[in-house]
């Protein structure tokens, strides 16, 4: 009731006032107490305003530009030797698993290199085996497996049978002048004996004729004396012709000693000499069974293969029958099944201001932050220096670890390597004043220094 007899004195006020003149009616009605409390909620929120600017504090933000990219790098595939590409296997885009191949090279030079090196190792094994006198039913079974052309088998077969016949003739030459030697020796030794066996027969016979000289009568002294100087002479000339034969003994047996030294010093250099052989063809050997490993090598590399699981991101060989250049960049391989970084730059006024382990906010070009939120994450790493860019000038390179793949509003999105993204970084907090202040601080300080 009071509020309604409130606005009958009101309403009868009004109508007192209409029913003024026109310069009267403004000055004897009431200020409306709209404007009163308009302007006291200006003065109001201007406070409001002001307390905030100087108690409230905003983030200062660092932004870039960077992309996502797989935390171990982007595998860059090059060529290991020069070559005519023959085949290329895969596409951009395309997944590829560890060990796929991506790009086949011409192998007929490398193919070709290891059958020479394969036939020149052949060669001297079986030749080393031939100098270290292996049995020659071992060297003709090796021939035989070595796969060599029927030239090359003849060869080394000759090859044996002249080493063979060598050592055979040395032995034979040696054994022959042996038995000669060894037939003289023991003609001579049965000489000797006839001449012994007569001789002892002589001297006896010179014993009984001096017991006949002795004891027989003296008609028959001067007989007796004649066969005893018949006997004696021909004891001396036995004894002469001994003496001779033991002499030429003696020098037959030199020769046998002689034979046989001479027969083993052969023998002895024909073995060092194979030895020698053997030795040069053990380090040949090596360096072919080293040759042959890096053909090999060679020719594994004609087919370029995939190093990890990945996408294929660029192919850099496009053309069949086009030739690579050892070092040549093939492909880029993003690896697959590893954690999502993001790869950004950094104006190197801002790089002073952010450190390792500050918070970052991802947003990826291709999912609209406020429909879908954004990534969150730490700064990993900055380049200890700067690059030049030649739209941004000095930059330095910063990585940021993803906490998840799940943005803001938990939801989980598809993230490939290479897309576009904005990273902010949180440095600090500054009051709101000082974002407005600043700019004419710096305008004046600037007019003040200006001659």
């Amino acid at each position: 009731m009071s509020k309604l007899s409130a606005y009958w004195r009101y309403r009868d006020r009004r109508l007192q006032y209409e029913f003024l003149p026109a310069a009267q009616e403004i000055i004897e009605t009431p200020t409306s107490p709209l404007g009163h409390i308009v302007i006291w909620m200006t003065v109001l929120l201007l406070m409001t305003a002001g307390a905030w600017l100087y108690f409230g504090k905003l983030d200062v933000v660092v932004s870039g530009q960077g992309k996502l990219a797989s935390e171990s790098g982007t595998k860059i595939l090059q060529s290991s030797a020069s070559g005519t590409v023959v085949d290329i296997k895969v596409r951009e885009g395309q997944r590829i698993k560890k060990g796929d191949t991506v790009v086949e090279l011409d192998k007929k030079v490398a193919q070709q290199n290891v059958e020479s090196v394969e036939k020149t190792l052949a060669i001297a094994k079986i030749e080393r085996s031939i100098a270290k006198g292996v049995s020659s039913s071992i060297v003709m079974d090796d021939i035989n497996k070595s796969g060599l052309t029927e030239e090359t088998k003849q060869s080394l077969i000759e090859k044996m049978h002249a080493q063979n016949d060598i050592l055979e003739s040395r032995k034979l030459l040696s054994s022959t002048n042996l038995t000669n030697l060894q037939k003289q020796l023991s003609q001579l030794d049965s000489v000797g004996k006839d001449l012994n066996d007569m001789l002892t027969r002589d001297k006896a016979k010179e014993q009984q004729i001096n017991k006949l000289i002795e004891h027989g009568a003296p008609l028959q002294q001067m007989q007796l004396r004649s066969d005893l100087n018949s006997v004696r002479q021909k004891i001396a000339s036995l004894e002469s012709s001994l003496s001779s034969q033991k002499q030429q003994m003696a020098q037959v047996e030199s020769a046998i000693d002689n034979a046989k030294n001479q027969a083993a010093v052969s023998l002895n250099e024909l073995r060092v000499s194979n030895t020698a052989t053997a030795i040069s063809q053990d380090n040949k050997i090596i360096e072919l069974e080293n040759s042959l490993t890096r053909a090999r090598v060679a020719l594994e590399q004609t087919t370029i293969v995939a190093p990890v699981d990945g996408t294929v991101l660029s192919l850099k060989t496009n053309t069949i029958g086009g030739v690579v250049s050892a070092a040549q960049i093939i492909a880029e391989i993003t690896p697959l099944e590893e954690s999502l970084v993001v790869e950004a730059s950094l104006q190197s006024r801002d790089i002073g201001f952010v450190n390792v382990g500050q918070r970052v906010v991802v947003k990826v070009d291709a999912y609209s932050f406020q429909r879908y939120g954004y990534l969150s994450g730490t700064v990993q790493s900055i380049s200890p220096d700067a690059i030049v860019n030649d739209k941004l000038g000095l930059i330095y390179r910063i990585k940021v670890k993803l906490d998840s793949l799940k943005t803001s509003k938990n939801i989980e999105l598809k993230m490939i390597p290479g897309m576009n993204s904005v990273v902010e970084i949180t440095t600090g907090n500054r009051r709101a004043i000082e974002f407005l202040l600043d700019p004419l601080i710096s305008h004046v300080d600037g007019s003040l220094e200006v001659r």
